[in-house]
């Protein structure tokens, strides 16, 4: 997916939910069943499970992300949130 098409919130949690879920695979946690608000750590997302969601996530915003972006944006609200400014910084950046 290019950056330009996660450049919503919206767009981003779904992706992030899709990670989640396939990182738990063996909980087979319904996304339904996830609340945007809650932490990630909540879902039984171990440091190694959060490290692996973090390398699909950087294939698909296109960008290396901290592993301490999950301490600073625990939930996929804030993670969404705040990937869509990292992601329009990008894109102007490249703009100039």
């Amino acid at each position: 997916m290019a950056s330009k098409e996660l450049a919503n919130a919206e767009a981003l949690q779904e992706l992030i939910i899709s990670l989640l879920v396939e990182s738990l695979e063996e909980e087979q946690i319904d996304p339904e069943d996830i609340d945007l608000r809650q932490p990630l750590g909540s879902y039984g997302l171990s440091s190694v499970q959060a490290l692996v969601l973090l390398g699909k996530l950087e294939k698909q915003v296109g960008f290396a992300l901290s592993p301490t972006v999950l301490w600073n944006y625990p939930t996929i609200q804030a993670l969404a949130g705040w990937l869509v400014e990292e992601i329009e910084a990008a894109a102007h950046r490249q703009e100039i």
